[in-house]
């Protein structure tokens, strides 16, 4: 037995139900069969012993057809095209004479809203290679995880941070040649007082200070021993700021 509901625009049946001599129910949305895990069959067992027919056809005219992939940027290898005739209406010059749904491998053609979880997953599965690859020229975050990381961020990342130790290097040479050229000579005890105070306020100095009083206590660990050492005229102004 075949019962089935045909509607404008379509010129094939919208809904059909075909019942086997074992009372066994298939269901047709479109000329496109529901597949076998879909929920309609699983509540009832695909059978008409567990429903009666008008009430499973109200199930079914209650679904909606899954819309399938409407986005048209993305890639659709591993879909496939359902393809529904229309009726010709004389009165129209121009109109397409069939409808097509990009449907996922797995889609359930019916469903409660507008799109199955099938062909949503496929969308959103589809689109993330493609929103990794905008960052694609972005070096990677310090705490990225590699295994998730494009190799190509990875690369300018530490292209970034070779730049930035070359750049550092350059700063503390320039620092201990400031220091040697323009220090201030300051005696022992002093100079005592000064590292005892700066290496317990350090700590809540800037990034640069931090490595300009490094690069001091480098340089005076290099420097010959003396009865005075000297120090970059910044350094003794933080400092004093630090101490009054």
């Amino acid at each position: 037995m075949s019962l089935s509901k045909v509607e404008d625009p379509y010129l094939i049946p919208k809904y059909q139900v075909i019942i086997d001599e074992s009372l066994e129910f298939s269901c047709i949305i479109l000329n496109k069969p529901l597949p076998a895990t879909h929920i309609i069959y699983k509540n009832h067992i695909r059978s008409i012993k567990k429903i009666t027919i008008s009430h499973l056809l109200k199930e079914v005219s209650q679904l909606k057809i899954c819309s399938g992939i409407t986005d048209k940027n993305i890639n659709l290898d591993n879909a496939y095209s359902h393809n529904i005739p229309l009726k010709l209406n004389l009165q129209i010059d121009e109109q397409p004479n069939s409808m097509v749904f990009n449907r996922s491998r797995d889609c359930l053609v019916l469903c409660e809203d507008t799109a199955c979880d099938s062909c949503i997953k496929f969308t959103k599965a589809s689109k993330t290679p493609k929103s990794m690859n905008k960052n694609i020229d972005k070096p990677a975050h310090k705490n990225a995880p590699l295994t998730k990381t494009h190799p190509n961020r990875v690369k300018l990342a530490l292209k970034e941070k070779r730049l930035e130790c070359n750049l550092l290097k350059k700063q503390i040479a320039r620092m201990q040649k400031e220091i040697n050229s323009n220090g201030v000579a300051v005696d022992k005890n002093i100079s005592q007082d000064m590292v005892n105070f700066m290496d317990s306020n350090v700590s809540n100095a800037s990034p640069f200070m931090k490595l300009f009083w490094k690069t001091q206590t480098d340089h005076l660990s290099k420097g010959r021993k003396s009865t005075s050492n000297r120090y970059h005229p910044m350094l003794i102004r933080f400092y004093l700021s630090l101490a009054s």
